[in-house]
């Protein structure tokens, strides 16, 4: 489960004159001189499962398959499966460290997703590049015992050309984020911005 998205202008207003974001190495992403931090936040796991899943399944098909060609199956003792399930949990490993290293980071300036394990990757949108917000909510059927949908959405930042920018994928309580967005882009980029 995701943590609530972080939004304390007290603390950004405590800010240092040069900083790096909180848990990422210097030569990640530095913030500009006077730059504040607004919202930085990870995606829900839902953006790893989509991944999950259907590696998960692959698997299972491919061993199922392997047991009907063969009368004496030994998974344990095949080399197929062997190679199989230890290229399964590599990828589930690289899948999840990929979502827990990636996040989505809005300051006064700018749009940012940060992402990557080994090579780290930035994409980032002036937040005066921003005309609107399009977002895209999933909502999931209703868990029994907490009663209460999984609220998560993507987010798009398009810019006055009406082309696609930054996206942030799978966000929890993409609503609220949208708004915090919104009013960021309102305050600090005083650009027109469309509801």
């Amino acid at each position: 489960m995701t943590a609530p998205p972080h939004h304390d202008a007290r603390a950004c207003a405590a800010a240092p004159e040069s900083a790096v974001l909180e848990g990422m190495h210097p030569a990640v992403v530095a913030l500009h001189d006077g730059e504040i931090v607004l919202l930085s936040l990870r995606p829900s796991f839902l953006w790893a499962m989509r991944f999950w899943i259907p590696a998960i399944l692959a698997h299972w098909l491919l061993v199922v398959a392997r047991a009907l060609m063969s009368s004496a199956f030994h998974p344990a003792a095949d080399p197929f499966i062997i190679a199989i399930t230890a290229t399964l949990g590599a990828f589930l490993i690289a899948v999840t460290l990929n979502w827990y290293r990636r996040r989505y980071v809005l300051t006064d300036r700018r749009v940012l997703v940060l992402c990557g394990v080994l090579n780290r990757e930035c994409n980032e949108m002036p937040l005066t590049a921003v005309r609107r917000i399009k977002l895209a909510e999933l909502r999931a059927p209703r868990f029994p015992r907490r009663g209460h949908a999984a609220n998560v959405g993507s987010l798009v930042f398009i810019d006055h050309k009406e082309t696609p920018g930054v996206r942030w994928e799978l966000v929890s309580e993409p609503s609220r984020v949208q708004q915090i967005a919104h009013e960021a882009i309102k305050r600090y980029a005083r650009g027109d911005l469309e509801d």
